[in-house]
């Protein structure tokens, strides 16, 4: 879960391993700011960070104002092993 963005009518969610960049994870474009991840995307003791691009600002539901601006900053977080 994450902090709507104002004006953005549509996200979509990425996770990236920490360290090699590899994506785990990418969501469909979703009209809710919360995602659940998979069993089986992250592993125990993985180190990982999300980032949220928000769309359709522009009324363009499969671009809508895709730029560096749209997309959120890196959120860390380690899964227990």
């Amino acid at each position: 879960i994450w902090e709507p963005v104002a004006g953005a009518q549509y996200f979509q969610a990425y996770v990236r391993d920490a360290w090699t960049e590899k994506l785990v994870f990418k969501s469909k474009l979703i009209d809710k700011p919360e995602i659940t991840i998979p069993d089986g995307k992250l592993e125990p003791g993985g180190d990982y960070y999300w980032t949220v691009h928000s769309r359709d600002t522009n009324e363009h539901i499969l671009l809508g104002d895709f730029h560096m601006g749209s997309m959120s900053e890196k959120t860390f977080f380690s899964v227990a092993e």
